[in-house]
């Protein structure tokens, strides 16, 4: 009788595993829930639109040109890039035969570059990234020297160190020579590097260099704010390059925008702006002339208005 019991369980069972595994089976997995992949989910009425934009808004992004932005060049000088690389840009030029080591700093930026018109435009709910732009000797892992690269390789060429609101430094990342490695386009075998300015370095294995800061541990503000009236003077942000001097280096920008910004202009939301019926040139107009990126202001315009 107990042998007859445990077959008629052990039946049961079976028979529910066969019947949920072909359930299971069948269903289609949904899309992934972000903006990128639900392609055909816009927004449909205007209360869900005007949301959409108001998180929109909350958009920073600087551009931080070493010429003009950087006013504490404790070393290097300023100069137009005309070589084959550089067509003419303005940079500061670290001459390993010229100049000490020592730091450009000084490109400070306010909390609240403009009047916060959104409600998520508190700069500590965001993640910032930072990306700067450069270029080394070429010769410096060219020629093909036996013995002369792996010992070059490991040269370092500068420092990136973000200082916070209250003038701590909470983040330094090293560069190498290595960092400027690319695939030889003649041999992927072999080390290379063309000469051409790096955006963020990231090397060989062609690694998203990003570096990642939080507007918590950038803005010390409990609100993300600078104090009335004291402007960019009441912020010590800074994003200062420290050159080591055992090799040239051509410095252009540093590239600072956060999260907003950052997937707006990757195309994250491109599917949400082209459902957008209500916004009209003066709306956006009037997110200009409150001194809204320049660069994301066009990327929704276009968007929008398909220009």
């Amino acid at each position: 009788m107990k042998s007859k019991l445990l077959i008629a369980i052990f039946l049961c069972v079976g028979s529910l595993s066969f019947i949920f595994a072909k359930m299971f089976s069948e269903v289609k997995p949904g899309p992934a829930q972000t903006i990128t992949e639900q392609k055909t989910q816009l927004p449909q009425s205007p209360e869900e639109q005007q949301k959409y934009l108001d998180y929109l808004l909350s958009a920073k992004y600087y551009k931080l040109e070493f010429e003009s932005d950087f006013k504490n060049t404790g070393t290097g000088q300023i100069t137009e890039d005309n070589s084959e690389f550089g067509k003419g840009e303005k940079v500061i030029h670290c001459s390993a035969g010229r100049d000490k080591p020592g730091y450009i700093s000084g490109a400070l930026i306010s909390p609240v570059s403009r009047d916060s018109v959104s409600e998520f435009g508190n700069d500590t709910m965001h993640t910032f990234y930072v990306k700067p732009r450069l270029r080394i000797k070429k010769d410096l892992i060219m020629p093909m020297i036996e013995n002369y690269n792996s010992e070059n390789l490991q040269t370092n060429i500068c420092r990136l160190e973000i200082i916070d609101s209250e003038g701590n430094k909470i983040s330094e990342v090293e560069y190498t020579a290595r960092d400027f490695l690319e695939e030889n386009p003649e041999d992927a075998g072999r080390m290379f590097y063309s000469g051409n300015y790096k955006e963020g370095a990231g090397g060989f294995l062609k690694i998203d260099s990003l570096i990642t800061v939080s507007g918590k541990e950038l803005y010390k503000s409990p609100k993300g704010k600078s104090k009335k009236g004291s402007g960019k003077e009441s912020s010590k942000i800074d994003f200062r390059i420290y050159w080591y001097g055992y090799t040239d280096v051509w410095l252009d920008f540093i590239e600072v925008k956060n999260d907003v910004a950052r997937d707006l202009i990757s195309g994250r939301y491109d599917a949400m702006l082209d459902g957008m019926n209500i916004v009209s040139p003066e709306k956006l107009n009037e997110m200009r002339a409150a001194g809204y990126p320049e660069v994301c202001y066009e990327y929704i315009y276009k968007r929008v208005f398909k220009k």
